[in-house]
């Protein structure tokens, strides 16, 4: 004997148990001591709307809430050498992909948002309720992961590291479980089409047992799509009926149901019609639809997982004994590798010795090989292609492959707002559709009654609003995976909805649409006394200790026309105006203007240095910092998109502006501090302008995380690419306006979704009611209708730009 079912978990209460919680000012009966403790812990924690919000029931809580095996288990993740394997640190915090074992519906993850949100220490905590991924980021000073963890188990959710091939190996088995599952409707859907066509040209001279065979044929062929094919829908509908609120697999299930009944009914006393090729096509195209958005979403995160699988496990290590093979686990940063022709590497680091091209294709999808030398940075999964290279190791575990695959993990992970407001309003359509189905039925029950089955069956079928849940999903996911393959990696599911909107953009000047590499561009003397090389050598002479882009520049050129350089005596630097010093017996200084005019009485010169003795004006040096090579093609094609562009750079006023005409740009700002940057992007927006800003220095962070959008360049500070929504491989710029393409096209093709999937359902309706679409005709429409959404989804993927 039971008494009713546990308010948490919907299990049989056994007869004589009396456990209660008090829920919205109600006992609610608990079928267990586990979820009894679970429910107290929801209404203490204040986080009772739960129980309004969940679409699925809790798990049964099975024994302690918290076994002491798990508890070990979560203990040991709180080791610094096995955190090192799944965690990385962003800053003072760290962060880390959990993949969360009892999520049965959004309500799910709202409670495990809320729940992790009021613990100590936590800083953000982001729960995907699809794919059943929690990331967290909290401090590791003011709370263990294993507590975070087990208040978790309290509550009936356990947690554990993301594991990737664990991952892979649950997308293989969902795979072929949807295949095989297609493959019984498919094969029953061919074969039971003939005989219904049969059955439909032979109604008039079909000898009656003839007719009788066929649809016993049929209902055989049926029954495991029936009983297995459309499996998962039931399940599906069974549980969020019993939360509350109906999906929209119980229209599906209910019309598959009655769908069958009727037809076996109608084969067993041999009157009326049959429906088993509606039945078996219905299941087929729904399963073909379920399938196609599980592929899509896999394919969002599989270009960048893969960059990782390409690694190579192990690596030549230089040692003083010679070059040794080992393991990448076993490298540590500062060593030195060998990286031959023809090989990928597996680290990042720095090039100490040799030159080379690389190709960058694994990281930014350009396949053009760059040239790399001594002193550049090199990242994991760049293919060496003809010199061998000498690479100190810089980083082993948190490689920009690995940050580029988290970034996207986290963007595939989160719910972008319009995917929040679909799935809202095909919940209500759901409710919506049963109720006009009930009515239907009622209505011709009395008026044509023969017919009110299938009519019905026809509101049910044709307006099932599947096409409207995948319409926004799939676009996103789409959307999302492009830009990866445009080498702009995003961090939110958001950003798609930010561009389409974005209609100013906003560039840093150095090292964003420049090189941010400084070079001598012209050197002018004003005595006789030396040519050009020996200013550069003096020049070099009082900048060979220094380290700033101007010095370097000097350094450059001075070693390019093979100038003896000597170091000079007496130095006496005024940091950020110039250096003094004795050279060759003479006394010089070198530094801006305002720096020369203090140590001569002769005119000074305008040049960006200028190189002077107590007698006279030796020369002035100039210099460029030359723009991306595709920078003005980036300007031109945002113009056409309708987006202006501005330059807002903490370099000098008239650096700026050549810069900005050089590139046609008409808005150019010098001189800017971070505050002057902040104030620039909050003065355009409260005109109404959207503004997407791309920098790369560690004072564009406040901007950065200011602005509507925001793109960080790959090289820039880590400050930078933490407070951007996505980061820019590469050395081009040209994928920025890939990505606000890529932003407006999946906005256009999401309202062409939604515009179908509602259209659809508005046309069919009527039609559906009226007793005008006959069954068949209803599954072809609602599959149709589905597949569209879909495949006009994928076209983002394959969009040019």
């Amino acid at each position: 004997m039971t008494q009713g079912s546990c308010f948490h978990c919907h299990e049989p209460i056994p007869d004589g148990l009396d456990l209660t919680v008090e829920i919205f000012n109600k006992p609610r009966a608990m079928c267990c001591l586990g979820c009894h403790a679970v429910a107290e812990s929801i209404v203490s924690a204040g986080l009772t709307d739960y129980y309004k919000h969940r679409t699925d029931v809790a798990g049964k809580v099975e024994g302690d809430l918290v076994p002491e095996a798990l508890k070990l288990q979560f203990q040991r993740l709180d080791m610094e050498e096995i955190q090192d394997e799944f965690c990385t640190n962003e800053g003072d915090f760290k962060e880390a992909l959990l993949s969360l074992d009892g999520v049965r519906c959004a309500a799910c993850a709202w409670l495990i948002e809320k729940h992790l949100s009021r613990q100590v220490g936590v800083v953000r905590a982001t729960v995907n309720s699809s794919t059943h991924r929690l990331l967290l980021r909290w401090d590791p000073a003011k709370a263990a992961l294993s507590q975070l963890l087990s208040s978790l188990a309290n509550l009936g959710y356990q947690a554990l590291p993301y594991d990737k091939e664990v991952e892979d190996k649950s997308y293989q088995d969902r795979k072929q479980s949807f295949l095989i599952r297609i493959g019984v409707a498919a094969l029953a859907s061919m074969q039971v089409m003939m005989f219904a066509v049969a059955l439909y040209f032979g109604v008039f001279d079909m000898e009656p047992h003839q007719q009788s065979y066929l649809r016993w044929v049929s209902l055989l062929m049926a029954t495991p799509v029936i009983c297995y094919a459309a499996w998962p829908f039931y399940r599906s509908a069974v549980t969020s009926l019993k939360a509350g609120h109906p999906n929209m697999d119980v229209p599906v299930s209910i019309a598959l149901i009655l769908a069958f009944v009727a037809s076996s009914y109608a084969t067993i006393y041999q009157t009326g019609e049959v429906y088993f090729e509606s039945i078996s096509m219905f299941t087929f195209f729904l399963l073909l639809g379920r399938y196609a958005e599980l592929v899509a979403r896999h394919r969002g995160n599989a270009r960048s997982a893969n960059a990782v699988k390409l690694l190579p496990a192990v690596v030549h290590r230089l040692t003083n004994a010679g070059v040794e093979t080992v393991p990448v686990k076993q490298v540590l940063a500062g060593e030195l590798l060998l990286l031959k022709p023809g090989e990928t590497l597996a680290v990042d680091g720095i090039i100490r010795s040799g030159h080379s091209h690389v190709d960058l294709s694994v990281l930014t999808g350009e396949h053009e090989p760059i040239a790399k030398s001594v002193g550049d940075t090199v990242f994991a999964g760049v293919i060496n292609q003809e010199q061998p290279l000498e690479i100190e190791v810089t980083e082993v575990k948190d490689t920009m492959v690995a940050s580029i695959v988290r970034m996207q993990e986290q963007a595939l992970a989160s719910r972008a707002r319009p995917v929040q407001f679909a799935d809202k309003v095909a919940r209500y359509f759901v409710v919506a559709l049963l109720i006009v189905a009930s009515a239907t039925a009622t209505f011709w029950y009395f008026n044509r009654p023969e017919d009110a089955l299938w009519i019905t069956l026809a509101v049910l079928v044709a307006t099932c609003p599947c096409a409207l849940s995948l319409a926004t999903p799939t676009a996103i996911t789409a959307g999302i995976s492009r830009l990866g393959a445009s080498g702009v990696i995003a961090k939110t599911a958001d950003l798609l909805d930010q561009l389409a909107a974005i209609d100013r953009i906003a560039f840093d000047k150095t090292g964003t649409l420049t090189h941010g590499t400084l070079s001598v561009s012209n050197v002018k003397t004003y005595t006789g006394q030396f040519d050009q090389q020996q200013v550069l050598a003096i020049a070099a002479s009082l900048e060979s200790g220094a380290n700033h882009p101007l010095a370097d520049a000097i350094l450059v050129a001075a070693n390019a026309d093979k100038q003896t350089i000597t170091v000079a005596n007496n130095i006496e630097l005024a940091p950020g105006f110039g250096v003094s010093g004795d050279v060759d017996g003479m006394a010089v200084y070198l530094g801006s203007p305002q720096y020369i005019a203090q140590h001569t009485s002769h005119s000074v010169p305008s040049h960006r240095v200028v190189l002077a003795s107590n007698d006279a004006v030796l020369a002035g040096l100039d210099f460029i910092d030359p723009p991306r090579d595709d920078a003005q093609q980036l300007v031109e094609q945002l113009t056409e998109l309708g987006v202006s562009a501005a330059i807002v750079s903490g370099d000098q006023q008239s650096h700026t502006a050549q810069l900005a005409n050089t590139l046609a740009i008409d808005d150019a700002i010098g001189n800017c501090t971070p505050e002057d940057k902040l104030a620039w992007v909050k003065q355009k927006q409260c005109r109404g302008d959207n503004v997407l800003m791309v920098g790369d220095g560690i004072n564009d962070g406040p901007v950065l995380s200011q602005a509507n959008a925001s793109i960080a360049i790959s090289t820039g500070t880590d400050i930078a690419k933490r407070s951007a929504d996505a980061v820019l491989l590469g050395s081009k710029l040209m994928p920025i306006a890939t990505a606000v393409r890529v932003g407006q096209q999946t906005k256009r093709i999401i309202r062409q979704n939604l515009g179908w999937a509602l259209g659809y359902n508005l046309v069919v309706l009527p039609l559906a009611v009226s007793g005008m679409l006959p069954p068949y005709i209803a599954v072809i429409g609602m599959s149709a209708s589905s597949l569209i959404v879909v495949v006009n989804a994928m076209r983002i993927e394959s969009m040019k730009g």
